[in-house]
């Protein structure tokens, strides 16, 4: 080819044409595709960024056009899908769960598409990290990969994602505070069914899980959702709003074509002069790398002895005033972790909210009514589940409880002496519990409010040598608990 000019002649070279390389495919997809990712320069629902083509599925026609024409054109291409997932994108749990469920039977209902690979990718403010180098100021924990096609479990995906967060004592404070919120997050999901709805959409869907990432979004959203709301209701803090309307941002993905970059070269020496100061430095990092991991330890020990405290179905009246007394105690342990503790003055100790949580937790026991018939007048002989008929005054007792408790249940708990082996006596404290339960229900008593727990003979408030002290052992106590709390945990209320 021969290009003329003023002056002389260009001779080009023919070349042969270039053949582009085919990108990978990743498909946004899920109940929150649509509203927070349909405006991130993603002309014609595609995006090409990082050796990755980006395609936005909003309907179920969406998703079968798109994956044929990917079929008829570039049937080599890896395809795999993305589903976004926002704790804060929904007012309330019960909103969150009942979005993945309609999702789930409005594109499982209209289209047939093959087994996709899926990262799922949870948003959320997690940190006060402020990140100048980061365009959108967030940290991604996990990895998007395209070579790894390979599904998982969904217990695996999240075990995997739990060890990524897993922090060390290398971490700084910010890695740490992400680590345990990261953990809170975790645990919010499981509790309020979110996790079950997922792992029952992976279930019923083509969708195979592959990996679980978590996105640290530091510049935070324009409201509070169903996440936040529960942080200031259990820990008294708020992540803060963005002034204005940010999209969640993409993650990178790793290609069999990625750079691995080389590991950043070792500081070069630094005079003599400046030694102290480094190893002063050196120091107190790790002095507050110490305590801020010490604080997560405090945290996370906390809420493994909190835990039983919480289970409301299997309280009595004497585990409900041993935990008061542990509470207590506790309380004036943290008063030790007072205004001198270093950490107070970074924002990093755990403290203020143990504390918190502690009084909390005691308000919450001590609001539970309760009776118990252990007293002077048996209301059951030994080995025996008939009501005795001295049993009538605390009987119009615990009706006059269930009465003054309207729009509360009651938890009956049945508790037996030592006589006998431990399954005869489990078996007959939940006779006499269910005894009162039936008297309770002729004294029309909503039976829907009644729940039973056998105690057995392991909660003695007497000792079992006299007959005196077997008598108050084969007792039934009434709990009252409010509606909201019955089958959920206190800690978590």
């Amino acid at each position: 080819m021969r290009w003329w000019t003023g002056r002389r002649t260009l001779v080009v070279p023919q070349s042969k044409p270039l053949t582009a390389p085919l990108l990978p495919v990743v498909l946004i997809l899920g109940p929150y595709a649509s509203k927070w990712f349909s405006q991130q320069d993603l002309g014609d629902n595609a995006r090409y960024a990082g050796q990755v083509a980006w395609l936005l599925i909003s309907e179920p026609q969406d998703l079968a056009k798109r994956l044929a024409h990917i079929r008829q054109h570039t049937p080599g291409v890896p395809v795999m899908a993305f589903f976004p997932l926002l704790p804060d994108g929904h007012e309330t749990s019960e909103l969150m769960v009942n979005s993945l469920i309609n999702w789930q039977h409005h594109f499982s209902g209209e289209v047939d598409f093959p087994a996709l690979p899926c990262t799922i990718a949870l948003y959320a403010r997690l940190s006060n990290e402020r990140r100048n180098n980061s365009r959108s100021n967030t940290t991604w924990i996990g990895s998007l990969d395209i070579s790894q096609r390979k599904p998982k479990d969904f217990s695996k995906v999240l075990e995997d994602l739990q060890r990524a967060m897993m922090p060390n004592m290398q971490c700084s404070a910010d890695q740490i505070q992400r680590a345990a919120m990261g953990k809170n997050l975790l645990d919010w999901l499981h509790e309020n069914g979110v996790i079950q709805a997922l792992q029952r959409l992976f279930a019923h869907t083509p969708l195979q899980p592959q990996s679980m990432m978590l996105c640290d979004y530091g510049n935070g959203f324009t409201r509070h959702g169903a996440w936040a709301n529960w942080l200031e209701e259990h820990y008294a803090i708020l992540p803060a709003l963005c002034s204005s309307l940010s999209f969640p941002p993409l993650p990178k993905m790793i290609t069999p074509t990625s750079r691995v970059l080389p590991p950043p070269p070792l500081l070069a020496p630094l005079p003599k002069t400046r030694y102290w100061s480094i190893g002063l430095f050196l120091l107190l990092s790790a002095y507050m790398l110490g305590n801020t991991w010490l604080a997560g330890q405090q945290l996370r020990q906390f809420h493994q002895q909190i835990l039983p405290m919480a289970r409301v179905q299997e309280l009595s009246v004497q585990k409900i005033e041993r935990y008061i007394s542990d509470l207590k105690q506790y309380q004036k342990r943290l008063s030790g972790c007072g205004p001198a503790h270093l950490l107070l003055r970074w924002g990093l100790s755990s403290c203020s909210i143990l504390a918190k949580q502690t009084e909390r937790h005691i308000a919450q026991l001590q609001e539970i009514a309760t009776l118990t018939s252990a007293g002077p007048n048996a209301m059951f002989d030994s080995s025996s589940t008939k009501l005795q008929p001295g049993a009538q005054e605390m009987l119009q007792n615990m009706v006059a409880l269930a009465n003054a408790y309207p729009q509360h249940n009651l938890l009956i708990v049945g508790h037996s002496d030592n006589t006998g082996n431990e399954e005869r006596n489990l078996f007959l404290s939940e006779q006499r519990a269910r005894a009162v339960g039936d008297w309770l229900k002729q004294q029309r008593i909503n039976p829907e409010r009644l729940m039973i727990r056998a105690a057995g003979s392991a909660e003695p408030v007497a000792t079992n040598d006299t007959p005196a002290g077997r008598q108050q052992n084969r007792r039934v106590e009434i709990l009252v608990l409010p509606l909201e709390k019955t089958n959920k945990e206190l800690t978590h209320q």
